[in-house]
């Protein structure tokens, strides 16, 4: 979903992983990526790369959000 801001686009996408995993199959599955250092290293990648997805949208829309780019950056590296 392209909101047309980060922050909004980050929203979204929060809503949509709490609502995943909030649904009986979702539930299921997070319960199985706690129990499997594997499973969740794989998750932790997925979430990474779609956070990195909507920082690279945000750079591309060349508005001024480089506060917000900065530090979504530095979150991630923490």
């Amino acid at each position: 979903m392209n909101t047309g801001s980060f922050r909004g686009d980050l929203e979204i996408w929060f809503e949509q992983l709490v609502e995943d995993i909030s649904s009986g199959p979702g539930h299921a599955l997070f319960r199985e990526r706690i129990n499997d250092v594997r499973a969740a290293q794989a998750a932790a990648g997925y979430v990474y790369q779609n956070l990195v997805c909507l920082i690279d949208r945000c750079a591309g829309r060349l508005m001024p959000a480089l506060s917000e780019i900065g530090l979504a950056i530095e979150e991630l590296h923490e």
